[in-house]
C-alpha cells in the first residue's frame, strides 16, 4: 500500500482500498484502511467480525466525499433541506441526486440497527481477536517445522497480518504428489475438509469471455495450483485444532510412505 499510495499521488489517482479481509492488520503500526482515498470492509459470515451474516463499512479521507454516501446506499433518500413552515409537507423524506452526482442512479445497501449495533462492538474486539488468530497461526506453524513440503506466507517485517485464513503451498514434487493428493488425504482419512480458494480471475469464465482471461501471473499459478487451506476460526475448540495438527502431520508423513512404496514397486 504505500507503494501504490506514491504512485497514485504522483498521478493525482484516487485509491479504493480493499480491506475485506485484512481488518486489523497493521504496517508499520498503520491501519489497514487507513491508507486509501476510501477504503471498504466485509462483515460477512466468513470474515473476521461479522453483522449478523452480512454488511459492511466505508471509511473516507475526504470528508466531502462522506456527504455522497447516505443518498448513494438508500435509494436516494434524504431529509428536506432546511427548515420547512409544514414539517409533513410534501412529505417524510425526500428522494433525490446528490450535487455533482446527477448521473449516478442510487442503491439500497442498508443494514438494520441490531447488525450496526453488533459491528460497533465488534470492532472493539478486532484487535483481541487478530492476537488469537496470531497465536493459533503462529502455532501451527511451529509444529510445522518438520514438514518442508508446507511453504507458508512470510510476513513482512513491520507488517502485521490479520490472519484471516490458515492457507499453504504444497511442494511435493519429491514425492510425487500434488495438492490434490493432499487435500484428498486429509479429507478422505483424517476427516479435515481443506479446501482451496480464491480461483486466478482470469480463468473465470466471466473474464475470459470478456477478452481477460490471458495474464503473465507466475507466481499465482504456482501458488494456486499447489494451495491448500485449513479451517480457520476463532470458535474452533483447541481439541479440534490439535487434531488438525496432528492430521496435517499424519497427511504428509503418508504421502511421504506413498512414495516410497512407489519407488520399491
Amino acid at each position: 500500500m504505500p507503494e501504490i499510495m506514491q504512485l497514485a499521488k504522483q498521478h493525482n489517482i484516487p485509491v479504493l482500498e480493499d480491506c475485506a479481509q485484512s481488518i486489523g492488520a497493521t504496517i508499520d503500526g498503520k491501519r489497514a484502511g487507513s491508507f486509501g482515498d476510501i477504503s471498504v470492509f466485509s462483515f460477512q459470515s466468513h470474515k473476521n467480525i461479522t453483522t449478523l451474516g452480512e454488511g459492511g463499512m466505508i471509511c473516507f479521507n475526504h470528508p466531502e466525499w462522506a456527504k455522497v454516501l447516505p443518498g448513494l446506499r438508500h435509494n436516494g433518500h434524504r431529509p428536506y433541506g432546511g427548515l420547512r413552515e409544514q414539517y409533513w409537507h410534501p412529505a417524510m423524506v425526500n428522494v433525490d441526486f446528490d450535487e455533482g452526482y446527477e448521473n449516478i442512479w442510487r442503491h439500497n445497501f442498508c443494514l438494520g440497527e441490531p447488525q450496526c449495533a453488533l459491528g460497533i462492538e465488534l470492532l472493539k474486539r478486532v484487535d483481541s481477536l487478530r492476537i488469537d488468530r496470531r497465536n493459533r497461526h503462529n502455532q501451527f506453524i511451529e509444529a510445522m517445522k518438520g514438514c518442508p513440503e508446507l511453504i507458508f506466507q512470510t510476513i513482512p517485517e513491520k507488517y502485521q497480518s490479520a490472519h484471516h485464513l490458515l492457507p499453504f503451498r504444497y511442494d511435493g514434487r519429491k514425492q510425487g504428489k500434488n495438492s490434490y493428493d493432499f487435500i484428498d488425504y486429509i479429507a478422505r482419512v483424517q476427516g479435515v475438509q481443506a479446501i482451496v480458494q480464491y480461483y486466478p480471475l482470469n480463468r473465470y469464465p466471466l473474464f475470459s469471455k470478456m477478452g481477460y482471461g490471458d495474464a503473465r501471473i507466475p507466481n499465482t499459478n504456482l501458488f494456486f495450483d499447489n494451495m491448500v487451506s485449513l479451517p480457520f476460526h476463532c470458535w474452533m475448540s483447541e481439541d479440534d485444532f490439535d487434531y488438525m495438527i496432528e492430521a496435517t502431520k499424519n497427511t504428509v508423513l503418508a504421502l511421504r510412505e506413498m512414495a516410497k512404496v512407489v519407488v520399491s514397486a
